[in-house]
């Protein structure tokens, strides 16, 4: 079983609060129990939701449990697997929707404005990639159980594609937008880009953002958190090595590891008051 260590800073690795806790987590707005629940980052970041693969396809899940290291809530879905290219979409629609009055309107793009901002060629396959993760993020239920609440929600509320034009009209759920916009993540697509089509290194980027002091893990821990398709232990601590170097060639993180922890500082969002992780099994 997974488990959650939280720090005030990076020399001292106590258990000051659950990041997942919406009563303490600076993560997670305070909100009343009888209103809709709007997820702390760490929900979508650091769980196995958004899997550390890119573009690699998924099969199709009923009420699947998915890693987390919330030990408060249990995180089932439903649907086709995410990857981090779904993030990377998700991202682009819920970071540049219009908001009127906090609730995100809907938002009018061609695929090529998005595959743009990814570096992507603008190919009819890579438009034809576009249209399907968005159906998949509209059609995929989250279904979060928590203390005295079941919360079930999808990521995109509604979706046009004109097949004539191939503009798109996308409504994103306010929630996520919340969730998105109010974590300091206004360039967090330009850092994606320069991690190109790596799943791994933009999962870790995304650590990087829930714990903006740092954070120290088991590869194992690693493995099963992120949730890749690769299944022995040496696959996939290669990925890491080379998931890790692009993240320190692109100067994103500072890194530490040895045969069995590593330890990652972010040189972009590092904040002497950030919460740290220590991920271990």
């Amino acid at each position: 079983m997974l488990q959650f260590m939280s720090m005030e800073n990076r020399n001292d690795f106590t258990l000051p609060y659950d990041p997942y806790d919406s009563n303490r987590s600076p993560f997670t707005p305070q909100i009343p129990k009888t209103c809709f629940h709007t997820q702390s980052l760490a929900t979508y970041l650091m769980s196995a939701l958004f899997r550390a693969e890119y573009m690699a396809g998924g099969d199709f899940v009923h009420a699947m449990p998915i890693p987390t290291l919330c030990s408060k809530k249990e995180l089932l879905f439903t649907g086709e697997r995410f990857d981090q290219w779904d993030l990377d979409v998700l991202l682009y629609c819920a970071l540049n929707s219009p908001v009127k009055n906090g609730t995100p309107l809907p938002f009018q793009f061609g695929p090529a404005n998005l595959l743009h901002s990814l570096g992507m060629r603008n190919t009819i396959l890579n438009r034809q990639r576009v249209s399907n993760s968005l159906r998949k993020l509209h059609n995929g239920v989250v279904e979060i159980i928590g203390s005295g609440y079941r919360y079930m929600t999808r990521f995109i509320d509604r979706v046009l594609v004109d097949s004539h034009t191939e503009r798109l009209i996308v409504e994103t759920n306010g929630d996520v937008v919340t969730t998105f916009r109010t974590n300091e993540m206004s360039d967090c697509l330009q850092i994606r880009k320069s991690l190109r089509n790596n799943g791994l290194a933009k999962w870790l980027h995304g650590a990087t953002l829930v714990y903006k002091g740092g954070l120290t893990a088991t590869h194992d821990s690693l493995h099963s958190l992120s949730c890749p398709k690769v299944r022995t232990a040496h696959l996939f601590n290669t990925r890491l090595d080379k998931a890790l170097d692009l993240l320190e060639k692109t100067n994103l993180v500072e890194v530490w590891s040895s045969n069995t922890k590593i330890q990652i500082i972010s040189r972009v969002v590092r904040s002497n008051e950030g919460s740290c992780g220590l991920i271990h099994l």
